[in-house]
């Protein structure tokens, strides 16, 4: 568990500066904050269910940034606003 922890806290920096746009801070913002719930309920021992719950926000928000887990509408929108391959 203690290796969980101090993964999971290595995964938690301030990419401000490095993000793209703003629908990509959103993502990672959110997925921060599911990382942080998790750690913090990994700290007092919360039940495996409602940490794997939190864990799993934050790699669909990550998701959501690769395109993993973004839904088909959001696809469309972000490669209607690129001109790929031409």
């Amino acid at each position: 568990i203690h290796q969980l922890v101090e993964g999971i806290a290595n995964l938690t920096a301030d990419v401000s500066g490095a993000v793209p746009n703003r629908r990509h801070l959103n993502h990672l913002e959110e997925a921060s904050r599911a990382t942080e719930s998790a750690i913090a309920g990994l700290k007092v021992d919360h039940p495996a269910d409602l940490i794997v719950t939190h864990v799993r926000v934050a790699i669909y928000e990550i998701g959501a940034i690769s395109g993993s887990t973004a839904s088909q509408d959001i696809l469309h929108r972000i490669f209607s606003d690129f001109c790929i391959g031409k």
